[in-house]
């Protein structure tokens, strides 16, 4: 048994085999877990995995509800299951505690594909704690939270990087967590390293790199081990003020448009996990995404040449919408 903490959270990991824990301790790390044995709370979370070739019987008449990285997600009731057919994660209902049951071949899956079911695995129990993820990256300054919201491509990850290369504190690159508070709806820190085009690794010299790993059909990332080379700017949390919704767009000049709110819903959604969308916890997620957008102002920014070349022009953007000069301090 191993426990992890994050963000005042214990997750207990029981396992009855050691060849997949190097792989699931990896991913914890790099998802912002810390490994803690000593803990003494009761734990919010329990991740049972076993890796005996046990192959879980799902019901036939279980309804598919998606097909991605070579697994499907079956419901049937309150009991959720991901499996390739041979592996298997159940969860049931509301509660925070999941079931794996691995064959011999989940092993000699790729790397990425391996570590993207355990991510599934995790997020959904998260949903039980009325914790859910966002594909966003997120930023701070002067005590102001910018979340950069976008589908892969939509340069979310080359602007924060221009932005940390500027002074500004960070999050996460690709994904975080968002939950609620007494004092709003507060985002934290998930996957630690940042992903960059691999062709691109040349304009961040002054940041190791990690792995290659596959992106779009052909393409290829590179990871940027930023929180070595920028680890006085890491925060773990913000309360985010600003929602940009990016995409890169051709023209040389950048624009910021004030977004509706249920414009920015639907682009929240779009980016919140739809895979992990469920009946129990749907509701809670809805309240905690329109309470977001209350404490939020939101934009769409069409990022042109200009902000890729000097990422500080955000700031005039933002200040061109009236935003809080805190920003340009």
């Amino acid at each position: 048994m191993a426990l992890y903490t994050s963000h005042g959270l214990t997750l207990k990991v029981k396992s009855c085999g050691l060849k997949t824990e190097a792989h699931l301790h990896q991913l914890l790390q790099d998802l912002s877990w810390v490994r803690n044995d000593a803990v003494g709370t009761n734990p919010s979370l329990c991740l049972k995995v076993g890796f005996d070739g046990r192959k879980v019987e799902i019901p036939t008449t279980a309804r598919e509800l998606f097909r991605a990285d070579g697994f499907c997600g079956v419901e049937i009731g309150e009991d959720f299951y991901l499996t390739d057919g041979s592996s298997t994660f159940h969860h049931r209902g509301e509660t925070a505690e999941g079931d794996v049951s691995l064959s011999p071949s989940f092993l000699e899956k790729p790397l990425i594909l391996q570590r993207n079911f355990w991510a599934f695995a995790l997020l959904k129990l998260l949903r039980s704690l009325s914790v859910y993820s966002l594909h966003a990256a997120g930023v701070t300054r002067n005590g102001l939270g910018m979340l950069i919201v976008g589908s892969p491509g939509s340069g979310k990850s080359t602007l924060a990087i221009g932005l940390v290369r500027l002074g500004w504190s960070y999050l996460s690159d690709d994904a975080l967590l968002l939950r609620r508070q007494p004092n709003g709806i507060e985002a934290l820190a998930l996957r630690k390293s940042f992903y960059v085009n691999a062709d691109a690794v040349s304009d961040y010299a002054e940041i190791p790199f990690g792995e290659e790993v596959p992106d779009t059909p052909g393409g290829r990332k590179r990871r940027l081990k930023i929180e070595e080379a920028y680890p006085a700017q890491y925060v773990e949390k913000c309360n985010p003020t600003v929602l940009l919704f990016s995409r890169i767009v051709s023209d040389r000049q950048s624009a910021l448009i004030p977004c509706d709110n249920i414009a920015a819903l639907k682009n929240l959604l779009a980016q919140s996990g739809p895979q992990l969308f469920d009946q129990k916890t749907m509701g809670k997620q809805l309240e905690l995404l329109a309470r977001l957008l209350r404490q939020s102002a939101s934009y769409e920014l069409s990022a042109g040449l200009d902000l890729y070349h000097d990422p500080g022009k955000l700031t005039q953007l933002l200040a061109g919408c009236e935003q809080d000069e805190r920003w340009l301090d």
